[in-house]
C-alpha cells in the first residue's frame, strides 16, 4: 500500500540524446532533413514555409489558399486526390500558422513512390476553381461565426492585441467580411508570390531507403525555385549552407535560463 507519510525520493530528470537528423539539399536549394529510424513502414513529410507577416496582408487568404489544394490540380479533381490518399492509407494535413505554414502527409513507405509526386502536384498545380472557392468562403465564414460565441477564440487574439499593439501582423485576425472579399486573383498571386517560393524546409521522419527517397525528391520537387532572398529577408539569421547537426543533450544553462521572447509565445498561443 502507498504511504503518503513517507515523502518520495527525488530524482535529477535524465536528458538523453536524441538522434541528430542527416541534412542535406536539393539541387534547387531546399533543405532537407531526415530522420530515418524505427521498425515500422511509414513514413512523415513536413514541408515548411516561412510566412512574411504583413499587417496589411487579408489574414483570411493563407488558410483559404491552403484549403484550396485539396479542390483539385491541373492533373486531378478534388475527388481523385481524396480518392488516391484514401486508396494508399494516407493523411494530408495542412496548418497556417502565425510563423510559418506546414504542409504534413503520413502514410505507409511501400506507397511513397505515389504520395510524394501527389503531394509535389498538390502544392505546384492547383486550380482554384471558383465554385470550390465561393464553398470554403462559406463554410469559413460561418464556422467564423461560431467561434466568435468561445471565449476560447478571443482571449488570445485580445491578448496578442494587447502585447503587439493594434497595427502589428500578430494582431490582425479573420472577419467575416475579410473572408467573403477574397478573390480567386489574389489566392492566385499569394500562392505563385508567397506560397511555393517559400518552400525551403523539408523535414522527414520515419522507415525507408535513404538513397531512393533523396531521389524521389528530387524528382518531384525539381520545379520548385525557392526564392532565397526571400526567406534571407524572412529569417535573416539563416543560412544556405549546410553545417553538421550538434547531438541534442541537456540545454545548456543560458538556454535554460533565457525566458521566452513574447514573439515565440505569441507563436504559441492561438
Amino acid at each position: 500500500m502507498l504511504d503518503r507519510n513517507t515523502i518520495p525520493k527525488f530524482y535529477p530528470p535524465e536528458y538523453k540524446s536524441f538522434t541528430p537528423p542527416v541534412n542535406s539539399q536539393l539541387n534547387n536549394g531546399i533543405q532537407v532533413s531526415s530522420f530515418n529510424s524505427g521498425d515500422q513502414e511509414v513514413f512523415k513529410i513536413e514541408l515548411i514555409f516561412p510566412v512574411d507577416n504583413k499587417p496589411d496582408l487579408n489574414p483570411a487568404i493563407p488558410s483559404l489558399c491552403l484549403d484550396m489544394l485539396r479542390e483539385g490540380s491541373k492533373m486531378k479533381t478534388a475527388k481523385e486526390i481524396n480518392n488516391t490518399l484514401d486508396y494508399y492509407g494516407a493523411f494530408l494535413n495542412f496548418h497556417a500558422g502565425i510563423d510559418a505554414i506546414i504542409i504534413t502527409l503520413f502514410g505507409r513507405t511501400v506507397f511513397i513512390k505515389y504520395l510524394i509526386p501527389l503531394l509535389a502536384e498538390i502544392l505546384s498545380e492547383p486550380v482554384f476553381d471558383e465554385k470550390a472557392i465561393d464553398k470554403h468562403k462559406l463554410r469559413t465564414a460561418q464556422k467564423l461565426l461560431i467561434n466568435e460565441e468561445k471565449t476560447s477564440y478571443w482571449a488570445p487574439r485580445l491578448l496578442r492585441k494587447s502585447i503587439f499593439g493594434r497595427t502589428h501582423a500578430y494582431s490582425q485576425f479573420l472577419s467575416s467580411a475579410g473572408i467573403n472579399g477574397i478573390t480567386r486573383a489574389e489566392l492566385i498571386e499569394y500562392h505563385q508570390k508567397s506560397l511555393a517560393p517559400r518552400l525551403h524546409n523539408i523535414i522527414v521522419a520515419g522507415s525507408y531507403d535513404d538513397n531512393k527517397f533523396t531521389r524521389l525528391l528530387q524528382d518531384s520537387f525539381k520545379n520548385f525555385r525557392p526564392d532565397h532572398k526571400v526567406n534571407e529577408q524572412t529569417n535573416p539569421n539563416s543560412s544556405s549552407s549546410i553545417t553538421e547537426t550538434k547531438k541534442l543533450g541537456r540545454p545548456s544553462r543560458a538556454t535554460e535560463k533565457t525566458p521566452r521572447s513574447a514573439h515565440a509565445f505569441a507563436s504559441r498561443v492561438r
